[in-house]
């Protein structure tokens, strides 16, 4: 089935949330913010979250947090 023709396409999953991230970049660094609050079991820093993200193949995603947070 041709995707386009329902309005939709496929993305990786770093660049769809590189999408995300570039069309509301504050929502983006809350998210991400939100999620290392919550984290208990491990717990982790920001920087082990970004970490776990490079990982994940999300590295655009990271950086693009890492530099929003004026780490990077």
């Amino acid at each position: 089935m041709d995707l386009a023709l329902l309005g939709l396409r496929v993305l990786r999953p770093d660049d769809f949330l590189m999408e995300v991230a570039t069309t509301n970049p504050e929502g983006a660094v809350a998210a991400v913010r939100s999620l290392v609050a919550v984290k208990k079991r491990p717990s982790r820093t920001m920087e082990e979250e970004l970490e776990g993200l490079r990982v994940n193949m999300l590295s655009r995603f990271a950086d693009f947090i890492e530099r929003s947070l004026g780490r990077g």
